[in-house]
């Protein structure tokens, strides 16, 4: 009996260390923007403004996400690697103010196939965004066919599996905009098009909303409405002129504009738009001032939000979406405040860039497709007949709250992608692996995470293998000594997740 105790000891501890080592961080999602470097931007973005629509998406992230910055042209460099976008902020802005326009390829294949070997040294979710104004070239027309052959062949595919997005940008008439939507697109991600560099904000906003889902608020005839629960709020307000600033007005008539504005307000200005931050803000009706119809977006903070069922980036014709939307305080849902909720009323609207497709009156009365009455999630649903690409957009409005969701997507015919797959190896041109890269600059190194923890599996089974040799010859003290040893591992391995 004492002997299987003993075994049974032995594997326990086993057990303990090897499911305790270094945790992954589920709660972590790593950005990896992919900004392309090379020469044909200084025609294409030549005030720059791809480094503006970056420098507003480190603003909006918060420590939910580390931030990686790459470009790249004939190679890839490494401008920053993991790094907290808020503790981090200031360095992640000089060092992406730093990005030059001088290389003489656009080298895709390298681009995407270094930053998938990159993503399998990280923990959480990862989540990719290449921008591009570019094909692939790499001066050797043969070499590009093979290296875009080896983009759908292996690239993609790898991604798929790994469960990555790889968002797309492409901008100027130059960019290879089929092959970078099919890239967004087998990676369960969304593509943009923007018809010149002062649009591309926009389109990294959306990603933004895409990547984190925000609160946010509907915008009425250039105004918002503000209520008591909202904690803190970003206003992303695209210019109408470059030459003249966007301007703010409060409930009690004041404005401000970049150049004067209270202490409280966080002011950031570029040539195409401008992103304006406080807390606490003032409850009522804000307006906006000489700013363009398109692209503002207002994403709050607040423990009262609402919530929608998940939307997919992808369908096919013939599909159909229940959209199903609730309200939440603090996580929970509110089917308990019947006042509250017969004030407020629930609408969905699917669109195209140009026109409305269908206006959706939600309703939480029991009667197909709603599931059950009164019980706080208001419902309805909308086939999809055609292809394209095409915007959802929930509302929850009453006389002081309003609230918004959004959520683009795809709808194609025949096949939304690739299987599951399992994980591959990059091959090369050459057909050789490549090891994966390290940013040497920033001295990260290899994963020490993975050495200790074997290090540790490894002498405890060597540990344990002495004791039970021990064990046979002095049974009763065998038990003490596996007793110590399970406590001084917890011990080490509660002080290591402390560290972590």
């Amino acid at each position: 009996m004492r002997a299987v105790k003993l075994m049974f000891l032995s594997l326990l501890a086993i057990l303990i260390v090897a499911s305790s080592g270094w945790p992954l961080d589920g709660k972590t999602t790593h950005v990896i923007l992919l900004l392309d470097a090379s020469g044909s931007m200084k025609k294409t973005d030549p005030l720059n403004l791809r480094l503006d629509a970056g420098e507003l998406f480190v603003r909006l992230l918060d420590r939910r996400f580390s931030l990686s910055i790459l470009s790249f042209h004939s190679r890839v460099d490494i401008v920053s690697l993991e790094k907290d976008p808020v503790k981090e902020r200031r360095l992640l802005l000089k060092r992406l103010r730093g990005i030059s326009s001088n290389g003489l390829y656009t080298d895709i294949y390298t681009a995407l196939k270094d930053v998938l070997e990159l993503t399998g040294q990280q923990r959480g979710r990862t989540v990719v965004v290449l921008l591009s104004d570019g094909r692939m070239d790499t001066g050797n027309p043969d070499r590009d066919r093979e290296k875009t052959s080896l983009i759908r062949k292996n690239l993609l595919p790898l991604a798929k599996t790994r469960n990555i997005p790889i968002y797309t940008v492409a901008f100027s008439e130059l960019s290879d905009r089929e092959l970078l939507k099919e890239i967004a697109v087998k990676t369960d991600a969304l593509s943009f098009m923007v018809k010149n560099a002062r649009e591309i904000h926009q389109a990294f906003t959306r990603i933004f909303n895409e990547i984190q889902h925000p609160d946010s608020l509907p915008i009425n005839n250039k105004g918002f409405l503000v209520d008591n629960s909202i904690e803190d709020i970003n206003i992303i307000v695209t210019k109408a002129d470059p030459n003249r600033g966007v301007v703010l007005e409060d409930p009690g008539g004041n404005r401000y504009t970049s150049r004067k504005h209270p202490p409280y307000m966080r002011w950031y200005s570029t040539l195409a738009f401008e992103m304006i931050g406080m807390e606490s803000p003032q409850a009522g009706r804000w307006k906006i001032h000489f700013s363009a119809s398109e692209g503002n977006q207002i994403f709050i903070l607040t423990d009262l939000k609402l919530r929608t069922k998940a939307v997919k980036n992808l369908y096919s014709t013939g599909d159909k979406i229940v959209v199903e939307t609730w309200l939440e305080e603090k996580g929970k849902r509110l089917d308990n405040i019947p006042i509250l909720l017969r004030n407020i009323d629930f609408s969905a609207s699917l669109n195209t860039r140009d026109r409305l497709i269908k206006k959706m009156v939600l309703k939480d009365d029991g009667v197909p497709p709603d599931r059950l009455k009164n019980d706080g999630v208001y419902t309805d649903t909308v086939s999809l007949d055609q292809t394209g690409e095409f915007l959802l957009r929930v509302v929850a409005r009453g006389k002081t709250f309003e609230r918004k969701v959004e959520k683009i997507f795809s709808v194609i015919e025949g096949d939304r992608g690739f299987s599951k797959k399992k994980d591959i190896e990059i091959e090369t041109i050459d057909g050789s692996s490549t090891p994966e890269i390290r940013d040497k600059k920033e001295g990260d190194g290899y994963s020490w995470r993975g050495v200790i923890l074997n290090f540790f599996i490894i002498n405890i089974v060597a540990g344990l293998t002495v004791l039970i040799v021990i064990a046979i010859r002095k049974r009763d003290r065998a038990p003490q000594y596996l007793k110590g040893l399970l406590s001084r591992s917890r011990s080490l391995i509660k002080r290591r997740k402390d560290e972590d």
